[in-house]
């Protein structure tokens, strides 16, 4: 019985590695992009590591429905992915995790067992989705542009800057040099960072035990971190409009990467404080 056990548990994990391998490979192959493939590597760490820590919870076995089931799944990722396209990889790439992981527990334990891994479902389906198309979504339902774009006029308003905001715009008026709009859109308002700061936090719940209420806390100080360093980048872009080539380095892709690099050093020394500060307050209450 345990020999069973610890062979089902060998050919799960050695399909859920080669699930990953095949999703990177295919993956390199259409972007060729190798920040992406190390971020997606590490999510792919995360799903495993949760997974095995959840070894000893294993019911293997599956239903004849299941099986089928599971197998058709995984059938439709190979068979699509010898076939893909470039304009189909926007669409079917991102879903690959998620029905391939699917298809893998659907074999393994059976449908009726997947309550016990909708969290590992969860991060399949958005870690791996890509962040503009979630933050396009996430624009049309907060309408990020306009908020960036009032926040950031408020704030060279505060600074002493003859501003006024219309819609996504921001007119600023300098004495002596006339005139400029600074057009807020959608790539400038910082969203893939939010989503990506997002990202990072629903990676670190997964991996890090933590208190209710930091469950909901960090996912927001994410969000926010994200949306402030965002609207900073808007207002120093602003300012420099009368300058092109300094406007031209922070509205290109090595400024941008530079509040990214930020928000995540504020994020992570956020979180580093919060769970320290937690450890501590368990230790003391031991030792009392």
């Amino acid at each position: 019985m345990r020999r069973s056990l610890k062979t089902n548990q060998f050919w799960f994990y050695a399909s859920l590695i080669s699930l990953a391998v095949f999703y990177l490979t295919l993956t390199w192959k259409n972007t060729q992009n190798v920040d992406f493939i190390v971020t997606n590597s590490l999510f792919w760490g995360a799903i495993f590591l949760l997974l095995w820590r959840k070894r000893k919870q294993f019911s293997f076995g599956s239903d004849f429905f299941s099986t089928t089931f599971g197998l058709f799944l995984l059938t439709i990722v190979l068979i699509k992915s010898v076939s893909l396209v470039w304009f189909e990889s926007l669409f079917f790439l991102p879903l690959t995790p998620f029905f391939g992981f699917l298809g893998l527990i659907a074999i393994a334990f059976g449908l009726k067992e997947l309550r016990k891994y909708w969290w590992e479902l969860l991060l399949s389906g958005v870690l791996f989705f890509p962040s503009d198309t979630l933050g396009w979504w996430f624009n049309r339902l907060f309408q990020i542009q306009i908020m960036t774009a009032k926040l950031a006029n408020y704030l060279l308003y505060y600074f002493g800057f003859n501003t006024i905001s219309q819609n996504y715009n921001i007119v600023l008026h300098l004495p002596e040099q006339g005139y400029f709009t600074a057009s807020v859109n959608y790539s400038c308002t910082g969203v893939s960072m939010i989503i990506l700061m997002f990202k990072l936090a629903l990676l670190l719940e997964s991996l890090v035990m933590m208190k209710q209420l930091q469950r909901f806390l960090f996912p927001t100080a994410a969000v926010m971190i994200g949306f402030f360093l965002g609207t900073i980048r808007v207002t120093i872009m602003t300012v420099l409009l009368p300058e092109p080539d300094k406007f031209t380095y922070w509205h290109g892709t090595e400024g941008a990467q530079i509040f990214s690099t930020l928000a995540i050093v504020i994020f992570s020394s956020f979180c580093y404080l919060q769970l320290k500060e937690q450890k501590f307050n368990s230790l003391t209450r031991t030792r009392n």
